[in-house]
């Protein structure tokens, strides 16, 4: 848009109130002097320590703790095997589990950006979320839950196409060979590019729950705030250990919620975790 004016005096006003906006963005806290939870609440770094346990070994294709050791030793030849194996371990823990504090930001990024991006919707089975996809394959093998492809579509455009058109802001899914699909944890990978962690399983309503009615939650887990949130089945999770991983005593967290471990609850997906929230 362009303002025409006959008089210098808005320009000169506007580019006053531009400095100012300017200068009032950069009137909060310096850098490093904002206090974490963690500081806030008097934890030590030696109170934060990083997990050893070997329980996502199996990633790793099987590698043991002889082949670990063998490779650390060309940077430290002075390792132990069972340090070796141990700071493996956590530096697999770390890039897997460990949020690093980062559940705060996330939550600020869900209350404030109008439902762009919202990370319990990604992490839900619930019926109603739902996405655009494909109808038929386009390549792709028919994935579990009946959905085909992914969320690319057909362009719908005149040939011949612009470079890279395709259609991914098809709201009302009217596209031609496009339907509408659950988003589950049965085809998180093919939609979202997530990963299942093994262990899980999705939520299952209770037996005769309306869940197109359901204004209580109650069809969701009673655990999880009426959320639609996949289920741990078999062994237990060993990072949602409160005991050995004591979460950061603050606000409602450890008082009207479970203080909780400072690594969270899996939720199903790999790399993200649930946290209690302190307000």
């Amino acid at each position: 848009m362009t303002v025409k004016t006959t008089s210098p005096r808005p320009t000169i006003t506007l580019f006053v109130m531009l400095c100012s906006i300017a200068l009032a963005g950069c009137s909060g806290p310096e850098p490093g002097t904002v206090k974490d939870e963690a500081m806030q609440a008097g934890r030590t770094v030696a109170s934060l320590a990083g997990s050893d346990s070997d329980y996502l070994k199996d990633m790793d294709r099987g590698l043991d703790a002889e082949a670990v050791h063998k490779a650390l030793q060309k940077f430290d030849p002075a390792i132990s095997k069972d340090q070796a194996w141990k700071s493996y371990n956590r530096g697999r823990n770390n890039w897997v589990v460990w949020t690093a504090g980062n559940d705060t930001l996330w939550d600020y990024l869900g209350n404030n950006s109008f439902g762009a991006f919202d990370l319990l919707k990604t992490v839900s089975s619930h019926p109603a979320i739902q996405y655009c996809g494909n109808k038929t394959p386009y390549g792709y093998p028919k994935a579990a839950g009946g959905a085909y492809g992914g969320a690319y579509a057909a362009p719908r455009a005149p040939a011949p196409y612009p470079p890279g058109y395709w259609v991914y802001d098809d709201d009302a899914c009217s596209g031609n060979d496009r339907q509408f699909f659950e988003v589950s944890r049965a085809n998180r990978w093919k939609y979202l590019g997530l990963v299942n962690e093994p262990g899980f399983e999705a939520w299952t309503p209770p037996a005769g729950c309306d869940w197109k009615n359901d204004k209580a939650g109650k069809c969701g887990d009673p655990n999880r705030f009426g959320l639609w949130l996949d289920k741990k089945v078999g062994p237990p999770d060993p990072f949602a250990d409160e005991n050995a991983y004591p979460g950061v005593k603050i606000g409602a967290r450890g008082s009207t919620v479970p203080v909780g471990s400072y690594y969270g609850w899996g939720t199903g997906v790999v790399g993200l975790r649930l946290l209690p929230n302190p307000k």
